[in-house]
């Protein structure tokens, strides 16, 4: 620790430097009157933009006071023409309040913008929409509902910086949720995204990244994502807020890092470093984490005075960020909106429901409609009884396929791994991975358990799960559960072949391949088939006259 101590005061030295000039860049507040008789001969369109250079050089208060004002010249011109402005004037409002922690007010403005993109199909905004939503709802710990908006603003992607970001926020959210599969194959997509298009977000997603590695209590790559992080943000100069917003949220999981492997000293030290930012640059979602790990770094000192002291500024602010009551009236508005969507398409169908019995009353007397539905019956059954025909015959012909696929597989399976070593992946590992989970899926006793599982066959071939899903999606084009399923319908079809065959039941060839159902075993026997176990076994019987 004494080693280090040179490098660390370097860094607080560097540190503070920063402060001082990012304090230099930032517009010295002023009040309310001031800006308003300083502003209020301005048009609507350069109000905003003086509100935006506001928002952009992070001085919060002053770009609210010019939103404020702002606000009120539309309401006096109800009849605003540029729309696009409008909806730009909103969204930035609401990135804004949304900094502010005024989460609520920001909401109500987005779910504005939301509807005059929607309106104009303009999909950039649209995006932009969707992820600051989603980034509301992360900061609430609603994973699932952030997950979901910015998975909606992916379906609308233009620009490639807004796709690296996208993919970013679905993968620090999915480490929140504990989804780390998830979360890497996001972050890796954000990552290579922005090395190519965007290197200026390369801060947020190495603090991403550290966060995915502390999950997974890989804790050297953690701390280097973390540092990566911190050198990255430091070298910021246009964005001041999220310059200090990095660091001081990279600063903060160095801290928990430290206090989970019980190097107290680094832990306080960091917490510390990272309070001193957040409070410095009004960043209290910071202090918030900082406060608690505080508390819980006392506690384990026996120091519970300490310990309290810190969870009370911890409940406080906490409580002052995030009542329970802003996160009701956030889902109330989400509530109100999808409502309103969905009331408004019922509404546009009724119309159009209307028009069309219009149309059908006036052109057609009740007895042509009696006798033309009488005829359309008619025709429908006949249809019915041929296409039933059809499909019957057409079953049997997919049974004889199947059956032929059946005894083919049986005999070449060493083909069959061969074939797939001399295919496209010339990773030599790769070619070694797929031989050793081919042979392990030929263990029927193995892969039929009911418990077997990616992890599972994984330690079997010595390697991770994240490694035998990639084999699998590369060389067959499929996910482990479509892969295990094809080997269990196949030992199915063999036992229902066997010259024993005709002891088994449906519902013991089910719990012997692995399915804990027949339900599950017969629809997943279908889907992979296409008949039904049942349909399969009478025919395989009717083949052999039993």
């Amino acid at each position: 620790m004494l080693k280090k101590t040179p490098l660390i005061l370097t860094f607080i030295l560097f540190l503070t430097v920063g402060m001082t000039k990012g304090q230099a860049r930032v517009f010295h507040a002023v009040s309310d009157s001031e800006i308003t008789s300083r502003y209020v001969n301005l048009s609507v369109k350069q109000l905003f933009d003086t509100a935006k250079r506001y928002y952009f050089e992070n001085s919060l208060d002053e770009a609210l006071a010019c939103f404020d004002l702002l606000m009120n010249k539309i309401s006096q011109h109800a009849s605003l023409e540029n729309q696009k402005i409008l909806n730009e004037i909103y969204f930035f409002y609401a990135a804004s309040l949304y900094e502010k922690e005024d989460y609520y007010m920001a909401y109500r403005l987005l779910l504005e913008s939301l509807k005059l993109s929607e309106a104009n199909n303009d999909k950039t905004q649209i995006i932009r929409v969707y992820t600051l939503i989603g980034n509301i709802y992360h900061r609430f710990g609603e994973q699932d509902l952030a997950r979901k908006y910015f998975s909606k603003g992916l379906d609308y992607y233009r620009d490639s910086s807004d796709l690296a970001l996208l993919f970013n926020n679905l993968g620090y959210a999915s480490v929140k949720a504990g989804d780390l599969d998830c979360a890497f194959h996001y972050l890796s997509q954000s990552l290579q995204i922005a090395e190519r298009h965007n290197r200026a977000t390369l801060h947020i997603i190495s603090g991403s990244m550290a966060k995915y590695y502390h999950k997974k209590k890989m804790y050297d790559s953690a701390r280097q994502c973390y540092h990566l992080a911190i050198d990255l943000a430091k070298n910021i100069d246009s964005d001041p807020h999220h310059k200090y917003l990095s660091l001081s949220a990279s600063l903060s999981g160095l801290g928990k890092l430290f206090f989970e492997i019980n190097q107290l000293d680094s832990a306080v030290f960091y917490a510390n470093l990272s309070n001193a930012v957040a409070i410095e640059h009004s960043i209290p979602l910071i202090s918030v984490d900082n406060y608690l790990l505080l508390s819980q770094i006392a506690e384990s000192r026996g120091r519970q005075s300490d310990a309290l002291k810190y969870y009370k500024q911890y409940a406080d602010l906490k409580d002052q960020i995030f009542g329970r009551e802003n996160i009701n009236k956030i889902n109330q508005l989400r509530h109100s909106y999808e409502v309103s969507n969905r009331d408004r398409k019922i509404e546009q169908y009724a119309i159009e429901q209307q028009i069309k019995e219009q149309v059908i009353r006036y052109q057609r007397t009740n007895q042509y409609i009696l006798s033309t539905a009488l005829i359309l019956i008619s025709i429908f059954l006949a249809f019915m009884v041929i296409q039933n025909k059809k499909l019957n015959t057409a079953y049997k012909n997919l049974f004889e396929k199947n059956l032929q696929i059946t005894e083919i597989q049986s005999e070449i399976p060493e083909e069959y791994s061969r074939k797939y070593k001399k295919s496209a992946l010339t990773d030599n590992m790769q070619a070694e991975l797929l031989d050793k989970i081919l042979a392990q899926m030929e263990n029927t006793s193995i892969i039929c358990d009911t418990e077997f599982s990616v992890n599972r066959l994984a330690d079997l071939v010595h390697s991770n799960s994240t490694y035998v899903s990639q084999v699998i999606n590369t060389v067959f084009g499929k996910n482990f559960r479509s892969f295990l399923n094809e080997y269990k319908i196949k030992e199915a079809q063999r036992l229902f072949s066997a010259p024993d065959g005709s002891k088994y039941t449906i519902e013991a060839v089910a719990l012997q391949v692995g399915f804990k159902s027949r339900t599950a075993f017969r629809d997943t026997f279908k889907e992979i088939t296409g008949v039904t176990p049942n349909f399969y076994l009478k025919s395989l019987r009717s083949l052999h006259g039993s």
